[in-house]
């Protein structure tokens, strides 16, 4: 499915991580049993088809507290994803590597995943010791 009007960056906006935190926040008021480690938020974009999973709350919760309160903070941020080319067109890797920064950076408490196109073959991205580029591990 394609939307032709609204064009997402190709990975994850500081929106879609903070619904992340938001979908959870809801689902412990209501006293789900889905436990801390089994959320995930999906991504299907031109780019690519993605995952975040959260692996620490703690984390994912004060970045969306700050993120959503202190504009000083966001303005940070949004010129950190166009410093690493996490926009609309840039090249895949780039805004992959600029993700990657982005978590490592801000601490966030969660991990991206990338399938293939029939949503099969996931793999773990993480970045290399140089930063530079990404390394993808069978999951």
């Amino acid at each position: 499915m394609k939307n032709s009007i609204y064009k997402h960056i190709g990975t994850f906006a500081p929106n879609d991580i903070t619904a992340l935190e938001d979908i959870i926040t809801l689902s412990k008021q209501q006293n789900s049993l889905v436990k801390n480690n089994e959320f995930a938020y999906y991504l299907v974009c031109d780019e690519g088809n993605y995952a975040i999973k959260l692996t620490d709350l703690m984390k994912l919760q004060v970045f969306t507290l700050v993120y959503k309160t202190n504009i000083p903070y966001r303005e940070k941020v949004n010129k950190f994803y166009l410093d690493n080319n996490m926009a609309h067109g840039k090249p895949k890797n780039e805004q992959n590597i600029g993700f990657l920064k982005f978590l490592k950076n801000f601490q966030l408490g969660i991990e991206y995943y990338e399938a293939d196109e029939n949503f099969e073959n996931w793999k773990k991205l993480e970045l290399n010791s140089s930063e530079n580029d990404i390394n993808k591990t069978p999951c």
